[in-house]
């Protein structure tokens, strides 16, 4: 199974730490798991055409809201990520950072590509 890292992982936990504590989305703060919830939802929007075959083999599923208001995302969650879908999330939480003048404040080694 070409399933993401355990050190994958903890980076891309850490960053998305990082960047709830130091972006206001909104104007106001989201913690950890909110922020990772975001993420990974435009991560998706950003990323559906390039890695179309990655996203489709995690078989998501969408259902309307209780009140039919909107539209709910179901099965979004990183521990089903590819090594390949793990390295672009970091790539793009990098990207979000940078525009966003995240300081990062874990340092991690750089083998974080491989298995």
């Amino acid at each position: 199974k070409d399933s993401k890292s355990r050190i994958q992982e903890e980076k891309y936990h850490a960053m998305i730490g990082d960047i709830a504590k130091q972006w206001k989305f909104l104007d106001r703060e989201w913690d950890a798991d909110d922020m990772k919830r975001l993420c990974i939802d435009q991560f998706k929007r950003d990323t559906k055409d390039d890695f179309a075959d990655e996203w489709r083999k995690m078989k998501f599923k969408m259902a309307p809201s209780f009140d039919s208001s909107g539209v709910v995302m179901l099965g979004d969650q990183s521990r089903r990520f590819s090594v390949k879908l793990a390295s672009a999330f970091i790539e793009w939480l990098y990207a979000l950072g940078t525009e966003n003048n995240v300081k990062w404040t874990e340092p991690f080694p750089d083998d974080w590509m491989k298995k």
